[in-house]
């Protein structure tokens, strides 16, 4: 998969999939401008982070290592930057755990996927 394939493809699934989880959301009266910044930060933070990973494809042995790695940034960045909204009433509820769980569950499908044709490709 090309560098340029992998943003159209991700933008355009990532952003349908924003459309209907904004639109379930906001039938349940929920903050969709939290719901944004997550998309947000996930798309971005994505495409950053499968761009260095296409550039390590000619060293195989150390895309593990950039996967998991850029994945816990990924993580402790979100949550250190969404962790005071999400906790307001002190807990969290099952539409909070959603604007992480749904952009960050299709944000790390994608990019396996993308990396499985990646090393198949260059095999």
């Amino acid at each position: 998969m090309t560098l340029n394939r992998f943003i159209v493809c991700y933008s355009l699934i990532l952003f349908l999939i924003f459309q209907i989880h904004n639109h379930y959301l906001e039938i349940r009266c929920v903050n969709s401008n939290l719901i944004f910044k997550s998309y947000i930060f996930f798309y971005f933070f994505s495409l950053i982070f499968f761009i260095l990973i296409y550039l390590k494809t000619k060293k195989k042995s150390q895309l593990s290592i950039v996967f998991f790695i850029g994945s816990a940034i990924k993580l402790i960045i979100f949550f250190l930057i969404f962790r005071p909204t999400l906790l307001q009433e002190s807990f969290i509820d099952k539409f909070g755990i959603s604007v992480f769980l749904v952009p960050y569950s299709f944000s790390a499908g994608f990019i396996i996927y993308c990396l499985n044709r990646l090393l198949v490709k260059s095999s």
